[in-house]
């Protein structure tokens, strides 16, 4: 396990992400971020500097993991230029959902961003993204 943070000039802590290292790959498991420094991307800055040092130190693949197709943390991951891999759920003793249980957040989501200003989804969109646990 690593922790890599983010600060300020003034050595403020602003982002950190929390990463398992396997034999050959990284795998960042809790990434969390200062809500007020949040316009500065530090998790993208975090990532790229994991990278970095992963590519030091012989790793081969950093596994940004499982996320809903289409989602916007789909495409945050997408524009690091990995290669998707199809990684299907196995259900041991349940029924087997029809579905992925994430989508039925897809259309409130579409819904969200048509209705909601932007400056109230800053305010408090982080705080209904969280107690919904998408």
């Amino acid at each position: 396990m690593k922790i890599f943070l983010a600060s300020t000039t003034k050595n403020q802590i602003i982002g950190s992400v929390i990463i398992f290292l396997g034999k050959h790959g990284i795998f960042p498991v809790y990434e969390g971020v200062d809500h007020k420094f949040k316009q500065f991307n530090p998790i993208s800055l975090i990532f790229d500097k994991i990278i970095e040092w992963g590519c030091e130190n012989k790793y081969h693949y950093f596994d940004f993991g499982r996320t809903l197709h289409d989602s916007g943390v789909y495409h945050f991951k997408k524009q690091w230029g990995g290669v998707e891999v199809n990684m299907p759920y196995y259900y041991i003793g349940k029924k087997i959902p029809q579905e992925d249980p994430r989508e039925k957040y897809k259309n409130l989501s579409s819904l969200w961003r048509k209705i909601v200003p932007i400056y109230i989804s800053k305010k408090v969109g982080h705080f209904l993204k969280g107690a919904i646990g998408h």
